[in-house]
């Protein structure tokens, strides 16, 4: 609501169903006033192809974007095989999703940062990160752990972040990484549920509170400039950057990149 609500914005709602995106986009609107511009488009982040071709099809339609927020996750109670990749679900869906994005999405970005001055990505990612085997990004070894596999792929996305902001400033590209807080989404409650077996008792933050920090990664101008860092609920927290391995970093993107421009099948 807060970036639709932004006089001359037009804001793309990247989601898997027609429906469930025409509600959200009527929504905002009702909220943001008659005035804003929200645009539905399909796409689903299991197949890459899905992925490239929503690009296209906002590119074509807007040849500059100023912010690209990429928010999502999935986390299968059991080990899930991308039909399309053969890759593991939560490393294809929340991290080579993130790039592809990052990736595909960049002309546009650089063309509004050659206009503006800067151009923005925020990737929403979690403090529930760590554990990253680069030789085992696909989970292979030993027993399925979900909640291990989500903390390497939310480590992931905050090392792409990383490269990202160095392989992107040349184009004055912007990238951060942040923690929005957790809110008592289905994805939310069910994380909890693994961690702690009862989420009752929890806090957890509205939808609103939980926007606040990519928002303001998005909009706030006391921002510019500011590249690789990561935020929690609000605020940069330095502390919480210990994946900024700029070797490692690199390797990861480079991995990652590879299993994409190869269907993502792994030798």
């Amino acid at each position: 609501v807060g970036l639709a609500a932004s006089p001359g914005t037009t804001v793309v709602i990247a989601c898997r169903s027609q429906e469930r995106g025409e509600r959200l986009a009527e929504s905002i609107v009702a909220e943001a006033g008659e005035g804003a511009q929200v645009v539905v488009e399909l796409v689903d982040l299991d197949s890459p192809e899905s992925v490239r071709q929503f690009a296209a099809r906002v590119l074509e339609r807007f040849p500059q974007i100023d912010v690209l927020v990429n928010s999502a996750s999935v986390v299968p109670q059991s080990r899930e095989i991308s039909r399309e990749t053969g890759l593991e679900m939560q490393f294809q869906v929340n991290v080579l999703a993130y790039l592809l994005l990052m990736t595909e999405l960049h002309p546009a970005l650089a063309a509004a940062a050659q206009r503006a001055g800067s151009a923005r990505i925020v990737n929403v990612c979690s403090d529930l990160a760590g554990g990253l085997d680069i030789t085992d990004l696909n989970s292979e070894t030993g027993s399925y752990d979900n909640m291990a596999v989500y903390k390497m792929t939310k480590q992931a996305e905050r090392m792409l972040t990383w490269e990202a902001s160095r392989r992107f400033s040349a184009d004055a590209i912007e990238c951060n990484a942040c923690h929005p807080g957790v809110t008592s989404s289905e994805l939310n409650i069910s994380l909890t549920t693994s961690l702690t077996g009862n989420p009752k008792g929890m806090t957890f933050q509205t939808p609103d509170e939980a926007a606040a920090t990519p928002l303001r990664l998005a909009l706030d101008a006391s921002l510019t400039g500011v590249t690789g860092r990561y935020f929690q609920v609000g605020n940069e927290n330095a502390t919480h950057c210990t994946f900024d391995d700029e070797a490692a970093c690199s390797a990861l993107w480079d991995v990652c990149e590879g299993l994409l421009s190869s269907g993502g099948k792994s030798d």
